[in-house]
């Protein structure tokens, strides 16, 4: 529908209900392991999609873990991140 421009039909995705989780990215084909990333750098790569917009706060927020935090260092970064996410809902109920 898309390719023939038909821009007022809707289009039913099938995955739009299902729930991404960061795992499943994990095992997915294009997936560039941490293992993998210096052979991209290598080839002058030097931006990376880290998430994307509209992305559940769970995959975000383990995306970036994996990504950004040494993995020795990753369940205290992770509880420090909870920590903060719960003062800013709590925030977000006391302005209400």
């Amino acid at each position: 529908m898309q390719l023939e421009y038909n821009v007022h039909t809707s289009f039913p995705c099938p995955n739009n209900s299902t729930p991404r989780a960061f795992s499943e990215c994990m095992n997915r084909p294009a997936f560039i392991s941490n293992e993998r990333i210096g052979n991209y750098i290598d080839r002058g790569y030097v931006n990376f999609k880290i998430a994307g917009r509209g992305m559940p706060v769970d995959y975000v927020k383990n995306s970036y873990l994996y990504f950004l935090v040494r993995d020795e260092h990753r369940e205290f970064i992770r509880k420090k991140i909870d920590t903060i996410l719960q003062q800013v809902q709590q925030a977000k109920r006391a302005k209400k």
